[in-house]
């Protein structure tokens, strides 16, 4: 039912969301990234929730970061994109959707992949990362991940840093609730690129459960 009143209210935005992004086309992308950012939170504002962002003094000074979260709900991107302190694009599946905002990912300039393009996207992705770009990778909760979505970070030698997003399941429940984001400590080339994509991919889980699980 929440979802229903939340679909109510982004007809009546939509027009000026879609103008807004019409507009945004033409700016840099720290601008670009801004503006996708206040409607992710007035999304999540209209929800009726809080956003709890934790640990963002983990994140070293400079830039060229692959962040990584697992990817639960539908809605994790758009927490991510509310909740991401620094300019970033989406490394993510062609076939994925960000709820109601899903053209913002091409203003973004994210690198949608399918299973054709991905290891050319990924070359992509880590010639940015050497350029100081950021992107967001999911991976998958049911161990189903496919390891090759390390390979940008190996080829650039740049960091990781894990990302645990709790609760995101609350965006369309009534009442009272918080969805926490918290960023892990990071890996750094000195450290993983000594352990195969396999160890690093078991490093990242270990880091994001370990903050997930603190509290219960």
């Amino acid at each position: 039912m929440k979802r229903f009143f939340i679909f109510i209210k982004m007809i009546f935005v939509y027009p000026t969301m879609f103008f807004s992004r019409l507009h945004s086309r033409h700016l840099d992308l720290a601008d670009k990234h801004q503006i996708s950012k206040i409607w992710a939170n007035f999304i999540i504002r209209n929800a009726a929730v809080h956003l709890e962002v934790k640990n963002t003094h983990l994140i070293p000074l400079e830039d060229g970061y692959t962040f990584i979260s697992k990817h639960g709900d539908k809605y994790d991107g758009l927490v991510i994109l509310a909740s991401q302190p620094l300019i970033f694009s989406f490394f993510i599946d062609l076939k994925e959707r960000l709820p109601y905002m899903t053209a913002f990912l091409n203003l973004l300039e994210s690198i949608r992949f399918d299973l054709v393009t991905k290891e050319d996207d990924l070359i992509l992705m880590s010639q940015g990362l050497i350029k100081k770009r950021n992107y967001h990778v999911f991976i998958h909760e049911d161990n189903q991940t496919d390891v090759s979505l390390l390979n940008a970070a190996y080829l650039s030698k740049t960091a990781i840093i894990p990302v645990a997003i709790k609760n995101v399941s609350a965006l369309m429940k009534f009442g009272y609730q918080k969805i926490t984001v918290a960023y892990c400590t990071p890996l750094h080339f000195e450290e993983y690129g000594l352990y195969s994509a396999e160890d690093t991919l078991k490093e990242i889980e270990n880091r994001l459960n370990s903050e997930l699980n603190q509290g219960e």
